[in-house]
């Protein structure tokens, strides 16, 4: 598979077909041809994955092979060699490389028994398994990539209307998928997780949406594609164009017992978005990465209007949300 996100060119090779089709629904809209990923600048990152039994000798030869060339010890689960860092821990063996502006990255999996049957059966657990996989190996590398080429990383769902877009950002759990679903059919939801700011322009990232169960469009059976950690994954059907647009409005969610809006200021809202972001450690600043960085980044928020939106009873909030957010964006929702 070969993609282009943001301008990184990507190239993945898997010889598991369960965990290809995954990565390949999550960046479906990305995909290019070969000819184009060199017309375009050519491979940023190289990924491949090796599924292998646990124990295995083969499995065991391939590890020794590989952390021979990380020789130097940094605690019990990394380790450094000339131009690379490797990351084991649990079934990931992860190793990266840069040279130069290219990234390689080189993973096996050691399949547990425990793995194997939930491959067999098609359990929640192996779409799970792949979800951390295809974050610990492609999406964090392409996390680092673009926040070095002066990207920011923002965790939040994003809804894009007519002119701009709107932002949900909050823990998790806080309402942020819930309150962007509110705003469809009107508006498209561009991304439920992961978005990118370039300073002007927010731009989804490329996966699968992840919706809880009890959302409406988790009754379209035909566009399921996995459960993970109890949200169903469906698949993106945006264009990479239209999941790009302007930050009209940036909320910051949480939950109370009744529904309420109010605007704060964007420099309150940065503290707890930023503590938000420390709390949750999901990203790629709280990974193996870390270890093989050349410093901090220079974040970026956008310049919009910043509102906290209490969401208490669903329908409540969802009436709440949609109006507020009509009425300032002048959309009739």
């Amino acid at each position: 598979m070969r993609a282009v996100v943001a301008g990184v060119g990507l190239e993945f090779q898997t010889g598991e077909s369960g965990f290809s089709r995954f990565v390949r629904d999550s960046f479906h809209q990305a995909i290019v041809p070969k000819d184009a990923l060199e017309r375009l600048g050519g491979v940023d990152l190289k990924v491949e994955v090796e599924f292998m039994r646990e124990g295995a000798s083969e499995t065991r030869s391939r590890i020794k092979e590989i952390t021979s060339d990380n020789p130097i010890i940094l605690g019990d689960s990394i380790f450094r060699g000339d131009n690379s860092v490797l990351y084991s821990y649990g079934p990931y063996f992860i190793q990266v490389r840069r040279e130069n502006s290219r990234v390689e990255v080189k993973v096996i999996f050691r399949m547990t028994k425990r793995f194997r049957i939930a491959r067999s059966l098609k359990t929640d657990e192996l779409y799970e398994h792949y979800l951390e996989l295809m974050r610990r190996s492609i999406q964090f590398p392409i996390f680092q990539i673009l926040e070095h080429r002066g990207f920011t990383l923002l965790h939040a769902s994003a809804t894009k209307g007519p002119d701009s877009a709107v932002l949900f950002m909050g823990l998790n759990g806080s309402g942020k998928t819930s309150s962007a679903l509110a705003l469809t059919p009107e508006m498209n939801l561009i991304s439920d997780n992961f978005v990118l700011f370039d300073g002007r322009n927010i731009i989804g990232f490329p996966e699968m949406i992840r919706i809880p169960q009890d959302s409406p469009l988790a009754h379209d059976a035909e566009r399921h594609r996995a459960v993970a950690f109890g949200r169903i994954h469906i698949r993106n059907d945006l264009a990479m164009e239209e999941m790009k647009s302007i930050p009209g409005i940036c909320i910051v969610c949480q939950k109370g017992p009744s529904s309420r809006w109010e605007p704060i200021d964007k420099s309150e809202a940065i503290r707890y978005l930023e503590a938000t972001d420390r709390f949750l450690q999901e990203g790629h600043l709280y990974s193996y990465l870390t270890f093989f960085d050349e410093g901090s980044y220079a974040r970026m928020y956008p310049d919009c209007p910043y509102f906290l939106a209490t969401l208490g009873e669903i329908h409540e909030s969802r009436k709440m949300i949609r109006q507020e957010v009509g009425e300032l964006l002048g959309l009739r929702l």
